[in-house]
């Protein structure tokens, strides 16, 4: 993650600190939502990384938040 912080963000972190890398992960998705036009996060991952589609499945969560 480092190196794709520096390439995508110019950004440089504290690499294995828990809330920095949490803030770059957030900072990498918004800049890859932006970058294909979509704020659908399957969407995302499906364009980032094609060869693995069964991860992409859409779930469905329920009003309390947690995955069925």
């Amino acid at each position: 993650m480092n190196t794709l912080a520096t390439n995508k963000l110019n950004h440089r972190f504290n690499h294995h600190n828990a809330m920095e890398d949490a803030e770059v992960s957030a900072l990498l998705l918004l800049r890859m939502a932006e970058e294909i036009g979509t704020n659908d996060v399957y969407e995302i991952m499906a364009s980032y990384a094609p060869s693995r589609p069964r991860f992409f499945k859409k779930r469905k969560f329920p009003k309390d938040g947690n995955p069925s």
